[in-house]
Formats: C-alpha cells, sequence, structure tokens
C-alpha cells in the first residue's frame, strides 16, 4: 500500500479528484480495521455534500452501521 498522497491536480474533473482522496483514505483505514465502507452523503438536490467513512474490528458494527443508514 502506497501512503503517497493522491494526484488531484490534474485534467482531472473535481468529481474524479474527490473520488481518489476518498479511495485514498479507505485504503489507509483498511491497514488498521477489518471493515471500512464509505456512504456518500447527499443533499435534497442529489450533489454529495460529504462521504462517511466507518471502519470496525467487528462484524456487528458493520451490520449496525448498514442498518442505521
Amino acid at each position: 500500500m502506497s501512503t503517497s498522497y493522491p494526484n488531484t491536480h490534474d485534467s482531472d474533473s473535481d468529481e474524479k479528484s474527490e473520488k481518489k482522496i476518498v479511495r485514498f483514505y479507505q485504503n489507509l483505514l483498511e491497514s488498521c480495521a477489518e471493515y471500512v465502507r464509505t456512504f456518500e452523503m447527499k443533499n435534497k438536490f442529489n450533489p454529495p455534500i460529504y462521504h462517511l467513512i466507518f471502519c470496525t474490528h467487528r462484524i456487528e458494527g458493520l451490520k449496525k452501521m448498514k442498518y442505521a443508514m
């Protein structure tokens, strides 16, 4: 796993850059936790407003988070 920051200053769109950053952070967390899931939170007009990234070592925690979402 590389810990170098993703390149987001090229010709990628903002959406692609955002996805690169979220994936990078998710990859880092996967080295520490068994279960890592991201949830893209959107407002009522549908554009994303933030990403919720959940990580846990136990499947029960993941099931409860999925139920809550």
